[in-house]
């Protein structure tokens, strides 16, 4: 809260001294009035950021972590086939399990790729409300507050980190 002078059209709030500076000085245009600004660097606002800071750096993880599966599967395939294309012995069942095996591991890429794609496009959602400038204080830990408490936005999301923090 702060003093501000504002001019006597646009004041909305009258309070003691206001109304008694308007009195004293009635031709001036602009009084002195208390003036609220709004303010994001809240205990839970940065608590919250923390919070999505540890989401968004599971999810890079997770996003490294279906890359170099992606790898080792391409690698195996890989590997596979030239095994299979330098064999020439044909109707053999090891030839036939190649095959299958060879199949399965391109549902398996085709699988990782979609995954890698949707944690990626996760990871761009998250670095969108990371950016946000009411997320734009600085981090710390969590822990029960009367906001997480008494506010039910307040209170979801800090609900829905406790359950994603249990896995």
């Amino acid at each position: 809260m702060e003093k501000e002078k504002v001019q006597k059209l646009h004041l909305k709030k009258w309070d003691s001294q206001t109304v008694l500076e308007a009195s004293l000085f009635p031709y001036r245009e602009k009084l002195s009035a208390k003036t609220f600004k709004k303010e994001t660097n809240i205990t839970e606002h940065r608590m919250i950021r923390w919070m999505l800071e540890q989401i968004d750096s599971r999810i890079e993880q997770e996003v490294q972590t279906e890359k170099a599966a992606y790898e080792n599967v391409k690698r195996i395939a890989d590997d596979l086939q030239k095994l299979n294309t330098n064999n020439t012995i044909e109707g053999g069942r090891a030839i036939e399990k190649i095959r299958k095996r060879n199949e399965q591991l391109k549902e398996d890429i085709k699988e990782l790729e979609e995954r890698t794609i949707r944690w990626e496009a996760l990871s761009g959602f998250m670095s969108s409300f990371i950016v946000n400038p009411l997320f734009d204080v600085p981090e710390e830990e969590p822990s029960w507050t009367h906001l997480f408490i008494s506010h039910p936005a307040y209170q979801a999301v800090y609900e829905i980190y406790e359950q994603m923090h249990l896995f």
